[in-house]
């Protein structure tokens, strides 16, 4: 979504996020499943940029785990409580994961992107993929979780544009799983893993289908 200046407007529902992420802290939450299931493919002391980190759960377990991690989220909140806790391989930082040339200035081994496609338009998907690509090392990863359109919260809360809805106070746009595919290849990845389906993100009694992407630059 542009603002009234052309600029990408990064910083949706920051209100929301700033008073979940007061409650949500990273030290009580263990890392996702999905941060478990990309280790085998990050050699020891890969360079990982975590594009909306969010609480940096598993900013923190690529940390520890011997990364070196940069975490990136528009929720100030989130990233304060994230710097207090100055663990030595990773960095935090306030701002837009899309396009901040504090990140995109720098190359890295992998970029990690769960539950943030999902959050931003189509267009910014684009910038996105592009800048991704662009700061990518030779053979480094592009890693994504996302929610697709076989969700079943697809559908439901204020309709904003295709595939995108306002639910539970914030935005969510669903993926086609083709489409992101296609996007991916033609930008000049390959794709060394793909698959959507249940047992991804279980949480409470929900277990949605979700969608798993591991992709390569060459």
């Amino acid at each position: 979504m542009l603002t009234e200046k052309g600029v990408f407007d990064f910083k949706r529902d920051t209100q929301y996020w700033d008073a979940f992420y007061k409650t949500n802290r990273p030290e009580s939450m263990e890392m996702s499943l999905f941060a478990r299931f990309v280790m085998k493919w990050l050699p020891l002391g890969s360079s990982i940029v975590d594009m909306g980190c969010g609480n940096g759960r598993d900013s923190l377990f690529f940390a520890k785990s011997g990364m070196h991690v940069l975490g990136v989220d528009a929720s100030s909140t989130a990233i304060s409580l994230l710097n207090t806790l100055q663990h030595p391989n990773a960095e935090f930082i306030c701002g837009d994961f899309i396009s901040d040339a504090r990140i995109f200035s720098h190359s890295y081994d992998c970029f990690y992107s769960r539950f943030t496609l999902h959050a931003i338009s189509f267009e910014q998907q684009k910038l996105f993929v592009t800048n991704v690509f662009n700061s990518l090392n030779h053979k480094g990863m592009f890693m994504i979780e996302v929610r697709g359109v076989n969700d079943p919260k697809f559908g439901q809360g204020e309709f904003v544009e295709r595939n995108a809805y306002i639910l539970d106070g914030h935005y969510r746009r669903f993926i086609v799983m083709e489409e992101i595919l296609t996007e991916l290849i033609t930008m000049g990845f390959v794709i060394k893993y793909a698959e959507e389906n249940t047992g991804f993100a279980p949480y409470g009694d929900e277990n949605p289908e979700i969608i798993r992407i591991i992709a390569k630059r060459l």
